[in-house]
């Protein structure tokens, strides 16, 4: 689902325009990611949480030259489901 899908469902589930509902979602998504990127864990019930993690600098191989590299340090964001999500998503019938 892209970001105009999500608007238009979201616009009929709660009975408003989609330009109101663009203005919430970009509101949303600033304000998560102000604190995300402050360092904050962002958590939602029954969905998960969103938080910065620190990689430790690695040595890798290239796989064109086969010489070993260094990869820096860097932060990523990572996201770990909540219980309740994880229990749906057992439910869920296998592929």
């Amino acid at each position: 689902m892209n970001n105009k899908e999500f608007v238009s469902e979201l616009a009929q589930r709660m009975n408003l325009s989609q330009k109101e509902v663009v203005q919430y979602v970009s509101a949303f998504v600033d304000e998560l990611s102000s604190n995300v990127i402050e360092g904050n864990q962002v958590a939602f019930l029954n969905l998960g949480m969103l938080e910065v993690r620190h990689k430790k600098q690695r040595i890798s191989v290239s796989p064109i030259t086969k010489e070993r590299i260094v990869v820096p340090a860097k932060r990523v964001l990572a996201f770990k489901s909540s219980t309740g999500m994880k229990e749906k998503l057992k439910q869920l019938p296998k592929a």
